[in-house]
């Protein structure tokens, strides 16, 4: 689909994602009550080995100066909920180029308007990890591109029975590449009507590494 190629271009081109031998970040996390108030508030190092195969760290700071690891290296020895913990951070930060992952099934639909005003194409992509070990959720989730750049505005998914839309906020640059900076989920009808903020998420201090040389 010409769509996603130019939203692959927009985020530093397809080549070079897969041109990634490792990423680090931190993010912070917030979720709220429907009344607003604050569930839970987490921060969080994320370490993700892309080559030779998927593995990596995420090491989880609580305020209460509580401190927890996921460790995963793709065995069946690590724990399922675990595992996945760890995919899902890896799918939601490289999304949307996990629309390209082998067997993903897409759907291109109707262009709309998001309530900002943006209009955006919206593709829907299904998954299906029984048979497919590279897919990591049986979600259904529907993406959205500004039709003027192509740029990532966002997603849609169903966990049923209730459906997110997580919006990013702000980007960043790093690695010559565009990554989340600040998103916000809230949980909304199947028509993107927000009913309240559910979480925010802040993304820094990316670092990465290539397994060609870049400047």
């Amino acid at each position: 689909m010409n769509i996603l190629a130019r939203a692959y271009d927009a985020l530093g081109g397809w080549e070079r994602y897969h041109d990634i031998k490792q990423i680090q970040y931190q993010k912070r996390s917030v979720l709220y009550y429907e009344d607003g108030s604050i569930e839970s508030e987490s921060e969080q190092t994320h370490v993700y080995n892309l080559q030779p195969h998927l593995s990596g760290v995420i090491t989880t700071h609580h305020p209460e100066s509580k401190r927890g690891e996921i460790i995963y290296d793709g065995s069946s020895q690590n724990e399922k909920p675990a595992e996945k913990a760890f995919l899902t951070s890896h799918f939601v930060l490289f999304a949307p180029f996990k629309l390209g992952d082998p067997n993903t099934s897409l759907v291109r639909l109707k262009d709309r308007q998001l309530e900002n005003g943006m209009n955006v194409h919206a593709i829907e992509a299904t998954y299906d990890p029984d048979p497919y070990a590279n897919h990591s959720t049986d979600d259904t989730w529907t993406y959205f591109f500004e039709k003027e750049t192509g740029h990532f505005a966002g997603y849609l998914v169903h966990h049923p029975p209730t459906y997110a839309f997580i919006q990013n906020t702000e980007v960043i640059t790093a690695g010559e590449m565009t990554w989340p900076a600040h998103r916000k989920s809230y949980r909304s009808d199947p028509d993107l009507t927000k009913t309240y903020l559910r979480g925010e998420f802040w993304y820094s201090d990316y670092k990465i590494i290539y397994k060609s040389h870049r400047e």
